[in-house]
C-alpha cells in the first residue's frame, strides 16, 4: 500500500509542491527524530496531517507539542500523535515528516520505495534527511573534532553549486565493508545504526532527486545534546538550500525545548517511595 497523505483539516497536500521536505531516519539514539522535534518547535510549524502507511509500527499518543496559545502545564486540545505526522510552514516552503515508530521487520526497502514515490508524486523541491550512526564505528581520524557529517546527491550539488565552508561541514567518508579490515579491504558506504539512511540515499540518488543527508556520530543514552548539535548543523545548510529567511538557532543554548521532552526519561521518582 503506497503512502497516502491524510489531512487533519482543509490542507490537501497540493501546496507542498516546490517545498523542502525534512524527515528523520529511525536510527541510533533517535537523534534525527529529536532534532526534527526541535525544528517543529523553533518554527512553530502547524500540524497538517498524517501519512497512512503500513510499513511503520502503529502508535498513538497525546499531543507532543503544545499548540500556540496553550498555557504551559495545561492539556492541549490538539491532535493525537500517530506514527507519521506531517507539519508545514507554508510561508517558508518547509514541510516536516516526523516519524515516531520503527519500520516493521522486512519492510525497509519497501519503505524507501514508498517514500520515493510520495516525494515524486507530491513534487518536493528537495529532501533533507536527519540521521545518526554508531559512534563506536568511527574511523581514527573521526574520533576528534566535529561529529556531524553530510552526504549530498549529485542532483542537489548541481542545483545549488556551493555549500557553507565551515569546519563543521565535513563529508561522510566511505569505510571498510568489514570492521577491522582497514588495510586492503573493500571500501563502501556503510552507515551502521543508520536505519534506512543508506538505502533511502541510494534510492533518491538513483532517481536523480536532490537530497541532503545530515548525520551525527552518537551512542544510545542521553541523546539530547546530539539532537541539539544536529539541529544547529541543519541551520547552517538552510540558506544554501534557498531558505535565507528561515532563521534557526545556530547554537544549542538558543533552541526551544519541546514540552514533550519533559517526560523523555519518565516522570521522576515519586516522593511517596521514601
Amino acid at each position: 500500500m503506497p503512502l497516502e497523505f491524510v489531512s487533519s483539516g482543509q490542507d490537501d497536500g497540493l501546496g507542498f509542491r516546490e517545498s523542502t521536505l525534512i524527515l528523520p531516519a529511525v536510527s541510533v539514539g533517535n537523534a534525527g527524530q529529536l532534532a526534527v522535534d526541535l525544528v517543529i518547535c523553533a518554527l512553530s510549524m502547524r500540524h497538517v496531517g498524517n501519512l497512512r502507511a503500513r510499513c511503520f509500527a502503529p502508535v498513538v499518543g497525546s499531543q507532543p507539542h503544545v499548540e500556540p496559545g496553550t498555557q504551559p502545564g495545561t492539556r492541549s486540545s490538539g491532535h493525537l500523535c500517530l506514527s507519521t505526522e506531517v507539519y508545514a510552514c507554508r510561508d517558508k516552503h518547509l514541510v516536516v515528516l516526523q516519524i515516531r515508530s520503527p519500520i516493521l521487520k522486512g519492510q525497509r526497502r519497501q519503505t524507501c520505495r514508498d517514500l520515493l514515490a510520495w516525494v515524486k508524486e507530491t513534487g518536493f523541491q528537495q529532501v533533507v534527511l536527519l540521521s545518526s550512526t554508531q559512534a563506536q564505528m568511527r574511523l581514527d581520524q573521526e574520533l576528534s573534532g566535529p561529529q556531524e557529517r553530510h552526504l549530498i546527491s549529485e542532483a542537489l550539488l548541481k542545483k545549488v553549486g556551493s555549500w557553507p565552508k565551515t569546519a563543521g561541514c565535513l563529508a561522510f567518508q566511505e569505510r571498510p565493508a568489514y570492521a577491522g579490515l582497514e588495510d586492503g579491504g573493500q571500501i563502501c558506504l556503510r552507515i551502521p545504526g543508520g536505519g534506512i539512511t543508506r538505502t533511502l540515499y541510494q534510492h533518491l540518488c538513483a532517481a536523480g532527486l536532490p537530497l541532503l543527508v545530515l548525520l551525527t556520530f552518537c551512542s544510545d543514552g542521553d541523546n539530547i545534546p546530539d539532537a541539539l548539535r544536529l539541529a544547529s548543523h541543519l541551520a547552517l545548510w538552510l540558506p544554501p538550500l534557498g531558505h535565507q529567511d528561515t532563521k534557526l538557532p545556530e547554537s544549542k543554548e538558543q533552541w526551544k525545548i519541546p514540552s514533550s521532552w519533559k517526560l523523555l526519561y519518565g516522570s521522576g521518582i515519586p516522593d511517596s517511595l521514601f
